[in-house]
């Protein structure tokens, strides 16, 4: 794959593949769906994914509370497109427990800079966010890798994949506008 290539947004498209079991090391996790996207394919599992986020009471934006977190839990549900929605919910995650937000920079368009990630059971069988493309979702592009920063604690000793997102998004609260 050339350079070019590997830099290169591809659309999101999916294939589950029921029953899956892999090894990693010493470690024997069993898993339930696979799901394979352009230069990925992670194995998952969505019952303890919602077991897991049944125990979270609100997600990382409304936890802080600053006006650009502010800002994405007030509109996250015109923000996120039905696509990423639904992605989400096949990997069991609720929308609105993002595990962090953050606001980069107002851009030059009007639309603002936006990250974060969401955590989810699973594992990375190949791709990872230095080698495989990221996919695409409307306004958002998203990669995947294992483990994760800022773990919440029901995911604590479990095999854990990180879901980054990345997306140029207006501000459509009436919420102080951030810079």
């Amino acid at each position: 794959m050339s350079a070019a290539e590997a830099d290169v947004v591809r659309p999101l498209q999916w294939i589950d593949k029921p029953e899956n079991d892999h090894t990693d090391g010493e470690t024997k996790a069993a898993f339930v769906d696979t799901l394979e996207l352009p230069g990925w394919c992670i194995d998952y599992d969505r019952a303890a994914t919602i077991t897991g986020y049944a125990q979270i009471s609100v997600g990382g934006p409304e936890k802080c509370n600053c006006d650009a977190c502010r800002n994405w839990a007030l509109t996250r549900d015109a923000i996120l497109p039905r696509e990423m929605r639904a992605l989400l919910d096949r990997l069991g995650v609720p929308c609105g427990k993002e595990c962090e937000v953050y606001h980069v920079c107002r851009l030059q368009s009007g639309l603002h800079s936006y990250g974060g990630w969401y955590h989810f059971v699973g594992c990375v069988n190949y791709g990872e966010k230095e080698v495989s493309p990221n996919v695409a979702i409307g306004p958002f592009s998203m990669y995947f890798f294992a483990g994760g920063a800022l773990l919440p604690k029901p995911f604590d000793g479990l095999h854990t994949v990180q879901l980054d997102f990345v997306a140029e998004v207006p501000w459509l609260s009436n919420v102080p506008e951030a810079p």
